[in-house]
């Protein structure tokens, strides 16, 4: 006998064995595969978020060098406001790098495809939206684009809420039509003030923070008053 009687077996797993390891291979990649996606959706949200607010903060500064753009502070109602929202509007959408761009309501009111975007007898709002918690009824983000929107070259769309806010605000969508449709995952908020641009977020404008456990505002809520609101500033810096 070979090698003193000595015999060679070759270890292998039965089928039994193989098909419960894919088993318990698939329910641990079923339980964990949604967390990496989410992971990595949020990463690129993030970087797209950070791209468009720098956009978005250049686009302003210039037009305030070139146009000394300002808005009073106090004692103005919001329809004196008006104007000082479109002329705002206007010089940031006309220079960032748009496939089209309008305001609505204004000497700039052109070119601005109504694409089914109708809400309330309004055009060109944005989709319904959702808090951060989801905990938001109403699911609407309440006239964020009626008064005007930009569609960038690179898919983002930009709302910019209608004329009865007191200050001038945009929503960014940083992917577009595209779903989750989520306030602090993508979509953020700009806001205009004191001369300046703002994040959602930012110590003087908190928002609703970026906390999941902060509820939203009660009643029809626009997407500054959503839990996950304050978002922007959070990402922009961490």
């Amino acid at each position: 006998m070979r090698g003193g009687g000595q015999h060679n077996f070759k270890l292998a797993f039965t089928l039994a064995e193989v098909l419960i390891t894919l088993g318990i291979i698939g329910i641990v990649a079923a339980i964990t595969l949604p967390a990496v996606v989410n992971n990595v959706q949020d990463r690129q949200f993030r970087k797209l978020w950070k791209k468009s607010y720098s956009d978005i903060n250049n686009a302003f500064n210039n037009a305030f060098a070139e146009n000394k753009l300002g808005m009073p502070t106090r004692g103005v109602s919001n329809q004196e406001m008006v104007p000082y929202a479109q002329e705002i509007y206007y010089q940031v959408f006309s220079r960032l790098n748009t496939k089209f761009y309008c305001v609505q309501a204004s000497p700039y009111d052109h070119n601005c495809p109504d694409e089914n975007h109708v809400q309330m007898g309004r055009k060109n709002l944005s989709p319904d939206c959702h808090s951060l918690n989801d905990d938001n009824i109403e699911k609407a983000c309440m006239f964020a684009g009626s008064g005007g929107r930009a569609e960038l070259t690179n898919g983002a769309v930009i709302y910019a809420h209608d004329y009865f806010w007191e200050f001038p605000a945009m929503l960014v969508d940083v992917n577009g039509k595209q779903k989750p449709n989520t306030v602090g995952r993508d979509m953020f908020i700009v806001l205009f003030r004191k001369d300046r641009v703002y994040p959602g977020g930012s110590p003087d404008y908190p928002l609703k923070g970026c906390d999941k456990s902060i509820s939203s505002g009660s009643g029809a809520v626009g997407a500054a008053k959503m839990s996950g609101s304050g978002c922007g500033f959070k990402y922009l810096y961490e």
